[in-house]
């Protein structure tokens, strides 16, 4: 069944149809992969000093009051420890490495699969993710060791995972599930083993047909032992925000001040649930995002899979550099992002 057969899921209330003709600039480009020449990694307590090397993968950042730890995203050498500028909190304290080997960085996780990581608890796959460092990968960034661990008491029956990507001219989300469209399903379903659901639900906003299909032809050939339906939404602003897809998904509103798991839903996004499967199976931290440069602003837009830390700049530089006239830059989308 098509794309075309199904029930497209929307809320009930608000809400607005946005020109998504955005996302035909890079919908159909791969991700391609960029290291920079350095990072910058933010990180609560350093635990390298200036000209420490590092390997990929190394723990350079103790986790801090319900924090994560944080990792080297490259290979290199430590050039600064010091206070950096930061998105949302001014400054912060940063981990500056230069990069070698810039190309050297492997494509796949390292061949160093748990056994056992089908069978493994609730509580050690929460241990694992909380190693790893995974934070939420929709926009939010909170540790999400910490929004699997519910409250006693609690019964959750669906894990949704945000597929919507309702945002113009995003398609990282979009790309991530037509590339990585298995690892992401086996994703959620283990997931939904650690929070006690019965089902996964991952919901698709319509203007994104590929993902749909390739996402259907992943579940049926997976057989996984918990239901998986593929929902398709209409394309409707913000569908991709929690409560919008939840309605839009079960049915159920989730009341003001309460959560997701008030009416037994617990919702990550696509690209949360690909990280989840690499640190479950493969003890892979967090190294990297999937990210969309779009916009009138930029020469070339592209998917970019970037180290964490990489800078804005150095990314521009890569997609071939900004027009002379453009006037701002977000990160995130236009909805949502900030200048």
């Amino acid at each position: 069944m098509g794309l075309k057969d199904e029930i497209h899921s929307t809320f009930s209330r608000g809400g607005i149809h946005l020109r998504d003709d955005g996302k035909s600039l890079t919908a159909l480009k791969p991700i391609e992969r960029f290291v920079p020449k350095e990072v910058t990694l933010p990180v609560a307590k350093p635990v390298v000093k200036r000209k420490s090397k590092v390997t990929r993968g190394d723990l350079i950042g103790e986790a801090q009051g319900g924090g994560v730890p944080v990792h080297a995203s490259v290979s290199g050498t430590v050039t600064q420890v010091a206070l950096k500028p930061h998105p949302t909190l001014a400054e912060s304290m940063a981990i500056v490495i230069e990069t070698e080997n810039n190309s050297d960085i492997p494509e796949e996780s390292p061949v160093m699969e748990d056994p056992d990581w089908r069978h493994l608890s609730a509580e050690a796959m929460i241990a694992k993710i909380a190693a790893a460092g995974i934070v939420g990968l929709g926009g939010a960034a909170f540790p999400t060791y910490r929004k699997l661990r519910l409250p006693p008491g609690v019964a959750v029956d669906t894990l949704i995972l945000n597929g919507a990507e309702c945002e113009p001219y995003l398609t990282c989300d979009e790309r991530l599930m037509m590339e990585e469209a298995s690892e992401i399903i086996e994703g959620g379903f283990l997931l939904a083993k650690i929070v006690g659901a019965q089902k996964v639900l991952i919901g698709v906003e319509d203007n994104k047909p590929l993902a749909f299909n390739v996402l259907k032809e992943a579940v049926s050939h997976l057989k996984l032992p918990m239901p998986v339906h593929i929902v398709a939404c209409k394309a409707r602003y913000p569908q991709g925000s929690e409560k919008q897809l939840i309605e839009a998904l079960t049915q159920r509103k989730v009341p003001p001040g309460k959560l997701p798991f008030h009416v037994g839903v617990v919702v990550q996004n696509v690209a949360t649930a690909f990280s989840c499967y690499h640190a479950i199976r493969y003890g892979s931290p967090l190294l990297d995002r999937v990210i969309t440069v779009s916009g009138g602003g930029i020469l070339n837009p592209k998917n970019l899979r970037v180290p964490i830390g990489t800078s804005v700049e150095a990314i521009a530089q890569f997609c071939g550099g900004i027009h002379h006239d453009t006037v701002k830059v977000i990160a995130g989308g236009p909805m949502m992002g900030r200048a």
